[in-house]
């Protein structure tokens, strides 16, 4: 019993240097009125860190209750009213399968063929999805978890990044209420 507590505070004394990065970063995100600024500045943090070649440790043992608490989150969001409307949707639905497949074959060129990356490393980086599940797929293979981690966590940077100037931009979201 004492040598799994020990294990285990050893594995959490490894990711105090990722916790003190990411809290600095989102510190210094909510010092400069950055929206999202505890998401945004630590994900641009460590992923910055992380692309210079730092190693930081990600937590295992905790991933999988959170996965669970979003699953929860998100299966509590449908609704009767929304399952009703799912017909309407059909036309944008057909759009983003067919464009979700076009960008999984591009990436997963790429990646082979300009990055070099092996095919497994490849596919799991191409495919969309919760950064999270595919790093736990891709743990079972022999994809390096090290490039499939960076390609979603810069993925998810550039979409917070640059989606919502682009809406702004385009005049479809005001963002100068914070409601």
């Amino acid at each position: 019993m004492i040598a799994l507590i020990k294990e285990r505070c050893i594995a959490g004394g490894r990711l105090l240097p990722a916790l003190a990065i990411g809290g600095v970063g989102g510190g210094l995100a909510y010092a400069v009125h950055t929206p999202l600024p505890w998401l945004l500045g630590a994900l641009i943090a460590t992923t910055v860190l992380s692309l210079a070649g730092v190693r930081l440790q990600a937590p295992t043992n905790s991933r999988k209750a959170v996965l669970v608490v979003i699953g929860v989150m998100l299966g509590g969001a449908f609704t009767p009213d929304l399952a009703a409307n799912l017909a309407l949707w059909g036309i944008s639905l057909s759009i983003m399968f067919m464009a979700t497949a076009v960008m999984i074959v591009v990436s997963v060129w790429l990646s082979r063929r300009v990055a070099g990356n092996s095919i497994e490393t490849a596919i799991y980086s191409g495919v969309p999805g919760g950064i999270s599940s595919v790093t736990l797929m891709a743990a079972d293979s022999s994809a390096d978890l090290r490039i499939v981690g960076l390609t979603h966590g810069v993925r998810i940077l550039v979409v917070l990044l640059v989606i919502p100037p682009l809406m702004q931009w385009s005049e479809h979201v005001s963002f100068s209420s914070p409601a």
